[in-house]
């Protein structure tokens, strides 16, 4: 039976024996597999948004800058592509070139420099491609990385520690 959201499934975590996001066996036992489930690329992506949005300021649309990076990211998680150097520093170019965007657009200072040894300070580097060996773009765990990063780095622009 398949179901349309997470309200229809009417069953608690410890009757699963298969997960509903990747179909492997699970034990009741494994609910940060359950977890990471629940923020596959759909959520991820919404996690992406909401930060833009503060970013952006609360009532305001996404300007160029934030759709430019929303792009470049839906780019790079192409279904088939794996994480591998050039990927990574894909990822470390889109959140360089979108933080001093936004640092023009606010009038704020942005030290380039800082911006990208705060990205190797949060693990992302282009010789941390090792950490996800035959890992796709698109799972969950490196996105769920990206994503972690990208929100330190949001702080870390908000209280002006990227100057």
């Amino acid at each position: 039976m398949l179901f349309n959201s997470f309200e229809e499934l009417s069953v608690k975590a410890s009757q699963l024996k298969l997960c509903f996001y990747c179909h492997s066996a699970l034990p009741a036992s494994q609910k940060e597999h359950i977890f990471n489930a629940c923020w596959g690329p759909e959520r991820i992506d919404q996690y992406f948004n909401d930060e833009i949005s503060k970013l952006a300021g609360f009532d305001y649309p996404l300007d160029a800058n934030d759709a430019e990076l929303r792009k470049t990211l839906d780019s790079l998680k192409n279904k088939s592509a794996k994480v591998d150097e050039k990927i990574l520093e894909q990822y470390r170019q889109a959140f360089l070139t979108y933080f001093m965007n936004r640092g023009k657009i606010l009038n704020k200072s942005i030290n380039s420099d800082k911006v990208l040894s705060k990205m190797s300070d949060y693990g992302l580097t282009v010789s941390s491609a090792h950490n996800f060996t035959d890992k796709k773009c698109c799972d969950a765990d490196f996105q769920s990385f990206v994503t972690k990063v990208f929100a330190n780095l949001t702080t870390e622009f908000v209280q002006d520690s990227l100057s």
